[in-house]
């Protein structure tokens, strides 16, 4: 009788191991699968449920997934609706992304100028010494600013002021550039 009781238990704690095991490899299974798509920006899915420690986290990375979205959303609509042109250019000073004011404020749409060098609309007696202004940006550490003579769509000259960022790791240059042509 003590064998066959002993026995049973082992078998009982044996299921209820296993049981509880599938349970929470499961669940931090399904918190990894959050991770990663957090961190591609995709949707999570479904809460896990529960008050223990695995759902609590679980939930913060869903609070986490609704405050990037947010965020990104408030940070598209500052880029596209800016008066002054921002744009991002790479080490080749080529335009990499630029938003709606550099069509009312050069006659360029975004698309125009997107993958096209910044010396397409750089003023051509100002052209050498104004690149390498823009190059020595990115060469900087931190913020730099500087002016270019840009040539807008119809042909008209405008001045401009440049505040620039240059991502070492991203080897891209953040710039904002502000129309300066009638406070000359």
């Amino acid at each position: 009788i003590l064998l066959g009781g002993l026995a049973a238990n082992l078998s009982l704690a044996a299921a209820l191991f296993y049981f509880y095991r599938k349970s929470i490899v499961n669940r931090l299974s399904k918190v990894s699968k959050h991770t990663k798509l957090l961190l591609s920006q995709e949707n999570l899915g479904e809460l896990i449920e529960g008050s223990d420690e695995i759902a609590m986290l679980d939930r913060s990375f869903h609070a986490m997934n609704r405050d990037l979205k947010e965020a990104q959303a408030r940070q598209r609509s500052l880029f596209e609706n800016a008066n002054d042109v921002i744009c991002v250019l790479d080490e080749k000073l080529e335009f990499k992304r630029l938003n709606q004011a550099s069509l009312r404020n050069w006659g360029y749409s975004p698309d125009e100028l997107l993958e096209r060098p910044l010396s397409l609309i750089i003023a051509e007696d100002k052209s050498a010494n104004q690149k390498e202004q823009v190059l020595a940006s990115t060469r900087s550490q931190g913020e730099s600013s500087f002016e270019l003579s840009l040539i807008k769509k119809g042909g008209e000259t405008s001045s401009t002021l440049w505040t620039s960022y240059w991502s070492e790791k991203e080897q891209l240059l953040y710039c904002v550039v502000h129309d300066i042509s009638e406070r000359k």
